[in-house]
């Protein structure tokens, strides 16, 4: 028990005597983990409630309460896979695949076709359409068709790729001529930015249009309408039989002018 002298005052100060206040003294408790607490440890007063919860006095906490409970917060956070990188030879560099992927397609596209015909050894693909080809080079310089641009790919890259997989790559770099089956190049910056200006656009680049694609191209100007009703207001869906006994569903124009 400790005492405290204490002075209290009253009037008049001639009156001045001391008195004793009795105040026993404290121990602080640190309270392990589940014993009520949010946290590993807190601080408690002596009592009662803190002796019941087992509690021990500052500087006498057991060893093996104080490696569990922070033993079980550092393990808490999980822990995430370190991902391992390439071993590299010395003047090696790693690229990305699906770029390269991309370059391939792309730099296929710009070349002539008579010279990537010559080159990868294609035979000339016959038109789906009976339309005259309009190029002046005759067979060497027609269009590069869907399966020459495949397999003209295909043998480049040592990696067999479909059309679909290469539309997927090349996205909105190029376009299909359906009735022709011949891929082009293909500006997007250079299309109009209104709705039925653009629609217009891409139908003089090709007059039949696979639904998808002509969605992916005209959904960035199409603000205020679900892409696919939109479309329908200004396209008729025809049916085209490119090989026997198999149709193919294509959207062409329904207004000459598209208004």
């Amino acid at each position: 028990m400790t005492t405290w002298p204490l002075t209290a005052f009253a009037a008049p100060l001639s009156a001045a005597r001391k008195i004793s206040i009795a105040i026993p003294p404290a121990r602080v408790f640190f309270v392990p983990a589940g014993s009520g607490t949010s946290s590993g440890f807190s601080l408690a007063a002596d009592g009662a409630s803190v002796a019941d919860a087992g509690a021990a006095p500052f500087g006498e906490v057991p060893a093996a309460e104080l490696t569990a409970a922070t033993g079980a917060a550092a393990a808490s956070p999980a822990e995430k896979p370190v991902e391992k990188l390439p071993v590299l030879k010395e003047g090696q560099v790693a690229l990305d695949a699906e770029k390269i992927k991309l370059f391939h397609a792309t730099q296929l596209l710009r070349d002539s076709p008579g010279r990537l015909r010559e080159r990868f050894d294609l035979p000339l693909q016959a038109s789906r359409s009976k339309r005259p080809r309009l190029s002046a080079g005759g067979a060497a310089g027609a269009p590069l068709s869907i399966e020459e641009f495949s397999a003209a790919h295909s043998a480049l890259t040592g990696i067999e790729t479909t059309i679909e997989e290469l539309c997927k790559i090349v996205g909105d770099r190029m376009y299909i001529d359906e009735m022709e089956g011949a891929v082009h190049t293909m500006d997007i910056t250079t299309l109009p930015q209104e709705p039925r200006e653009r629609l217009k656009r891409l139908f003089e680049l090709s007059s039949h249009w696979n639904q998808a694609r002509l969605a992916s191209l005209m959904s960035p100007t199409v603000l205020n309408a679900k892409i696919d009703v939109w479309l329908l207001k200004y396209c008729r869906v025809v049916y085209v039989e490119f090989e026997k006994g198999k149709e193919v569903k294509l959207l062409t124009k329904k207004f000459a002018g598209l208004g």
